[in-house]
C-alpha cells in the first residue's frame, strides 16, 4: 500500500505548499543562456537506471522533463506550458491541467492519451500551507484518497494522514511521520511526484527519517542519507526501507546541477 500511497502523496513533503511549507528561501533563478547564472534546481536526476533531464526556459521555469532509460531511449517527454506566469499544462501524450484560485494551486486534472479526464486532485489551504489534498475519479467525482497535513514550526511537514474512501465512507489507511530533516535546500522532491507539482509546494529541507504506520502498527521506516556539493545542495540521496519481517531494500538518486 505504501507505494500506492506514495504516488498519491505528491510529497515527500507535501509541498511546502503542499504543503507549503514554504519557507521562502528560493535559490537564484537560472538563466540557461548565461552560464554564469547558476541553476537552482537539477539538470539531471538518475535513479535505478533511468535519467530525468530537466530543461529550463530563460526565466528559470521548467520547459521539459525528459525521462530516458539506461540506453538513452526516451521513455516520456513532459512538455510544460504557462499562462500569466503560472504552470497551465504538462503534456506527455496525456496531460495534467492546473487551476488556480488567486496564486494558489487548487486543482489538477489528469487526462489520458484519449483526452479523457480520469482523476482530479483538489487542494485546501490555510494561509499558504496545504492542509488537505483529495483525489477523485473525475467521471463521477467519487473520492479515492484524502491526505491531511500538519507542520513543524520550521514549516516542514511533520505528519501526513492518508484516508481511503471505501463503501461510501473514509477509512484511515496510513500515517506518515517525518521524524527528522536536514538543513539543506530540498531540490529533488518535485521530480519524484506525479502529477508534477512546482518545487515551492514541497518541504524546504530534505527528510532524513520517515515512519509509516497503519492503525498504529509500524509498517516501514525510511532512512535517507545525503551527500552535498560545496554549495550545500544534495548530490546523492541514498534511502533504506525497513519493514518488519522483510529484508531491507535500497534506492539511490544522483543529482547533477
Amino acid at each position: 500500500m505504501k507505494k500506492i500511497v506514495q504516488n498519491i502523496l505528491l510529497v515527500t513533503a507535501l509541498f511546502t505548499a503542499a504543503a507549503s511549507c514554504k519557507k521562502t528561501v528560493e535559490p537564484v533563478i537560472n538563466n540557461p543562456g548565461n552560464p554564469s547564472v547558476e541553476k537552482p534546481f537539477p539538470i539531471q536526476l538518475n535513479k535505478e537506471g533511468n535519467a530525468v533531464n530537466v530543461n529550463y526556459n530563460t526565466d528559470g521555469s521548467i520547459q521539459s522533463l525528459i525521462t530516458s532509460d539506461a540506453n538513452g531511449n526516451i521513455l516520456v517527454n513532459y512538455i510544460f506550458s504557462y499562462e500569466n506566469g503560472k504552470l497551465k499544462e504538462v503534456n506527455f501524450g496525456g496531460k495534467w491541467k492546473y487551476t488556480y484560485t488567486g496564486n494558489q494551486l487548487t486543482r489538477i486534472e489528469s487526462f489520458n492519451q484519449q483526452g479523457q479526464n480520469r482523476y482530479t486532485y483538489d487542494f485546501v489551504y490555510n494561509g499558504d500551507k496545504v492542509l488537505q489534498k483529495t483525489e477523485y475519479y473525475s467521471s463521477t467525482m467519487t473520492p479515492r484518497f484524502k491526505t491531511t497535513y500538519t507542520y513543524r514550526a520550521d514549516g516542514n511537514i511533520e505528519k501526513c494522514g492518508i484516508q481511503q474512501y471505501i463503501n461510501s465512507a473514509w477509512e484511515m489507511s496510513e500515517e506518515v511521520i517525518f521524524n527528522e530533516y536536514d538543513q539543506h535546500v530540498n531540490v529533488s522532491d518535485a521530480f519524484e511526484s506525479y502529477p508534477y507539482l512546482p518545487p515551492a509546494m514541497f518541504s524546504v529541507n530534505n527528510p532524513i527519517k520517515e515512519t509509516w504506520s497503519a492503525s498504529g502498527v509500524l509498517e516501514q521506516t525510511v532512512d535517507h542519507v545525503y551527500t552535498y556539493d560545496q554549495k550545500g545542495r544534495p548530490k546523492t540521496k541514498k534511502s533504506t526501507f525497513k519493514s518488519p519481517g522483510f529484508p531491507d531494500t535500497f534506492s539511490e538518486i544522483k543529482i547533477l546541477y
